[in-house]
């Protein structure tokens, strides 16, 4: 069976056996190697169902941290003209930015003796994430810009002297 196999896949190679009558002699077909590079980018908007927009963002050499950093007005500029999927876009980032970080992988397993490599990737690692943080304190900054009130204290200080009222008014 090997032999028929081996003579059906190679037939000019191997010619201790020639193809039995009737079988026909399929040569390979040469099929185009499709290799595609997803990173945080890529599956940020195939989560999104915006996969579409992937060379976009590939053509314009944005990635993931940049695209943490950018407004309406920036999606508009590199080519995305529907204001839903730029809001889409948007409210996805903000959630992004919103989002607690997930330490449930720094456990002691973790810590052992690393090598040069593994060094290397922590390290490649830390500067992705140091990107976030960043595009993340932008994010702050400008949402603080747009508006100062956010960052009065004095609404929650009159709602919580409001309700340790109430507490001791239930509690005589």
């Amino acid at each position: 069976i090997i032999d028929l196999l081996e003579a059906t896949l190679h037939p000019v190679h191997n010619n201790r056996h020639a193809p039995m009558e009737g079988l026909s002699v399929i040569p390979p077909v040469a099929q185009p190697q499709i290799c595609a590079k997803y990173g945080d980018l890529e599956l940020f908007l195939c989560g999104l169902e915006l996969s579409s927009l992937v060379p976009v963002f590939q053509q314009h050499q944005i990635d993931l941290s940049a695209l943490l950093r950018m407004r309406d007005s920036d999606l508009e500029k590199v080519g995305i003209p529907q204001l839903g999927v730029r809001k889409k876009i948007l409210e996805a980032v903000g959630q992004l930015h919103k989002k607690e970080w997930d330490v449930s992988n720094l456990d002691e397993q973790f810590i052992t003796v690393i090598g040069v490599n593994e060094a290397t990737v922590i390290l490649g690692n830390v500067a992705k994430h140091t990107g976030y943080l960043s595009a993340t304190l932008d994010y702050v900054t400008r949402q603080i810009a747009a508006n100062p009130q956010m960052i009065d204290p004095s609404p929650l200080v009159e709602a919580t002297q409001d309700l340790v009222s109430k507490l001791e008014q239930a509690c005589h």
